[in-house]
């Protein structure tokens, strides 16, 4: 893949899924779909997998499970699967947020590089 992955995420492969996820709390395992590297472009590639890197980084998964003991708690309520949802697409926003930052900083820095170089 060409991306440095930290030693204690480990990945397989599983042909049910369209997109790269996280998954796992105490043993996080980076899931990819069957063909991934034919399926997609190198980029398209590195964003993904630096988008679940955000989720392993932040901690996304451990919160997701309290997140889900109080959904089990208090289901009952509407307004709680609304939370949830919301909390579940914060988490993603702010990691394609993360994703994107990191790719404006990096097209600034190979922009002054190249004017320097002139």
């Amino acid at each position: 893949m060409g991306i440095a992955l930290p030693n204690s995420l480990t990945v397989v492969s599983n042909d049910q899924l369209s997109g790269p996820l996280l998954s796992g709390i105490f043993k996080p395992t980076l899931i990819i779909p069957e063909g991934f590297q034919v399926q997609f472009s190198v980029r398209q590639q590195q964003l993904m997998i630096n988008h679940e890197l955000v989720h392993f980084h932040r901690g996304d998964n451990f919160y997701n499970l309290f997140a889900l003991l109080f959904v089990t708690g208090f289901g009952f309520n509407a307004l709680t699967w609304l939370g949830y949802r919301a909390v579940r697409r914060s988490q993603a926003l702010a990691c394609h947020a993360v994703v994107l930052l990191s790719l404006i900083h990096i097209s600034r820095c190979l922009r002054v590089a190249s004017s320097s170089a002139l």
